[in-house]
């Protein structure tokens, strides 16, 4: 009866996971939100649907159509991405997903854009272990589980990042200064700190003295427009979220951007 129990209940469970009425990987979807970004669980729909998508593009792969895998999972990335908001809502998520499109385009041969991707990801994984740390810190109960954070995807992320770039490492791009007057090159500097009397830098960090004129006497030396940030976009965050907001929307006003990140912390 046990058995018979266990067989029934897989069975519903695959017929809701297959759910016309409410799409395909629905409960699937929602389960590995649940697991992957506890905060956010499964009440974002964008989130769910957009989870969906990437089901659907491996099941392309297990068709025999890796073009097409490679095009969804591309295709569900720009739309994460696309609102910066709700990229950094779950990056566990993303990084997942950016590994899924990398070693979907490494399938297809082009390492180059695999290479590209793991990059990317690699972003969004370390917002995602500085979020774990966070969390760690204020966790009551703590054991060997929980202390380690997602081993095998550092382990795919190292390996593959540590290898491709040794095989496909180019020289850095040379800009030549003052050679085109249509370049358009901003430097942003975000510089907050808050008194901590528990730094090794003192309670007040000199850093926001220091750094701003060494930004700004490099940016005058090559007619670069500097601009410096003093509060956060998001201030109840770490200031690398409101990094990345920054050169969202600097770069919608932009053709190139250069970007310093020497100067920012809470505290």
């Amino acid at each position: 009866l046990s058995a018979m129990w266990c067989r029934w209940a897989w069975w519903v469970n695959l017929a809701a996971w297959c759910t016309p009425a409410s799409g395909q990987f629905n409960v699937l979807a929602r389960q590995l939100l649940e697991e992957d970004c506890s905060d956010l669980g499964a009440s974002e729909p964008r989130w769910v649907s957009l989870q969906q998508q990437m089901f659907e593009a491996q099941l392309l792969l297990l068709d025999g159509n890796p073009e097409g895998c490679l095009e969804g999972m591309l295709q569900s990335l720009n739309e994460m991405t696309g609102d910066p908001t709700l990229a950094f809502l779950c990056p566990l998520l993303l990084c997942r997903a950016f590994a899924g499109a990398a070693t979907s385009a490494l399938h297809l041969g082009q390492r180059n854009r695999g290479r590209v991707l793991y990059q990317l990801g690699n972003i969004f994984r370390i917002q995602a272990i500085s979020r774990w740390y966070n969390d760690l810190k204020d966790t009551p109960s703590r054991n060997k589980k929980n202390e380690r954070f997602e081993p095998r995807m550092h382990a795919e992320y190292q390996l593959a990042l540590a290898t491709l770039t040794e095989q496909l490492s180019q020289q850095p791009f040379q800009i030549a200064h003052g050679l085109s007057p249509s370049l358009k090159i901003e430097i942003h500097s975000i510089c907050v700190y808050k008194a901590d009397p528990t730094s090794n830098t003192g309670f007040t960090c000199p850093l926001p003295e220091l750094a701003p004129p060494n930004h700004r006497a490099y940016a005058n030396l090559y007619g670069y427009d500097y601009r410096l940030h003093t509060s956060l976009v998001f201030p109840d965050r770490e200031a690398h979220y409101s990094k990345y907001m920054v050169v969202a929307e600097a770069v919608a006003r932009c053709c190139r951007l250069c970007y310093f990140a020497m100067c920012f912390s809470q505290g």
